[in-house]
């Protein structure tokens, strides 16, 4: 019998469970009162997850979402623009090809917790 380091005949899948742990203790263990019992630690731990793969963009996906990435989804950095010029709006089209629409800014938090913000833009 010998030990056994990931998935088996999956090159480097120690590294991305590494990174997952790297990212969920600064933005999630670290800035809450870990709770003492285990039910409630894993309703946190599940919660930061979630935000962790819906809403949060990955350099390494190209900005793009672990969901977005498995559901196949539109990035979220593909879609509408914030048009910055002072004369809005303008009947031109953006880098994208497309006219350029009025959003809001929303923010609002994953499951009530205040340490995992979730911001959307939405039109307006």
């Amino acid at each position: 019998m010998q030990p056994r380091f990931g998935a088996i005949g999956k090159h480097g899948s120690i590294t991305v469970v590494e990174r997952f742990i790297r990212s969920m203790k600064p933005e999630c263990t670290r800035r809450i009162i870990v709770p003492s019992r285990l039910d409630e630690i894993r309703r946190e731990l599940s919660s930061c997850s979630t935000c962790y793969k819906e809403h949060r963009p990955h350099m390494g996906l190209g900005g793009r979402t672990p969901a977005e990435m498995y559901d196949g989804l539109p990035s979220a950095s593909e879609g509408p623009r914030i048009e910055p010029r002072a004369r809005w709006p303008r009947k031109v089209e953006n880098r994208t090809g497309r006219i350029g629409i009025r959003l809001e800014l929303v923010l609002s938090h994953r499951d009530g917790r205040r340490h995992l913000p979730i911001v959307e833009l939405k039109a307006a």
